[in-house]
């Protein structure tokens, strides 16, 4: 399936699945992320941003979601074993996720308490190398990104820690958000 493909999909999922919903809401907050693969590790620190997305519900339990955010993560000095260069790396991304939050408590009027997130979408991913000599790499590439954890909602404030993972290049990181919902009938 091409990217244009997806990216429709997705917006028509999103718009056919709020008009049947008992409640959508907006969420806006922002993301830290900690890097976990080896490479990735390697090459860049903490990654710090902010997300939005869209929610609604017109289960006991499940509420449906998409997500858009950015990632910047801040860049280390590595080095390349194979060829002896030390280099400056630097990472952002862009993921569009859509997905179910499973809530085990009844949810009424609004969701509340804990809850198991699962997501799938695309990410485009902006990497940048800046060796010694001179000489600079930029890769921009776009791939598949699935996304599990654990979240808890407290009224209109919600905390999740989500593991991302990215299997064309083996990336993955834990990514803690906090967010506030604004309620739209």
């Amino acid at each position: 399936m091409n990217k244009s493909a997806l990216i429709s999909l997705l917006f028509f999922t999103i718009v056919s699945l709020t008009g049947y919903s008992q409640v959508t809401y907006f969420t806006f907050g922002g993301d830290v992320a900690l890097p976990l693969s080896s490479d990735f590790k390697e090459e860049a620190g903490y990654g710090y941003g902010g997300s939005i997305g869209i929610e609604s519900f017109n289960n006991d339990h499940v509420v449906l979601r998409a997500t858009a955010g950015y990632l910047s993560f801040q860049g280390k000095r590595a080095h390349l074993d194979e060829y002896e260069y030390e280099y400056d790396a630097r990472a952002s991304m862009l993921p569009i996720q859509i997905g179910l939050k499973y809530y085990p408590k009844v949810i009424r009027r609004f969701p509340k308490g804990v809850f198991i997130p699962g997501e799938t979408g695309i990410m485009f991913m902006y990497k940048t190398l800046s060796f010694d000599d001179g000489t600079l790499y930029k890769d921009l590439y776009t791939d598949l990104i699935i996304s599990t954890g654990i979240g808890y909602q407290l009224g209109k404030f919600e905390s999740d820690l989500r593991f991302v993972f990215e299997p064309r290049e083996a990336i993955y990181h834990l990514n803690f958000r906090l967010s506030y919902s604004i309620i739209k009938i």
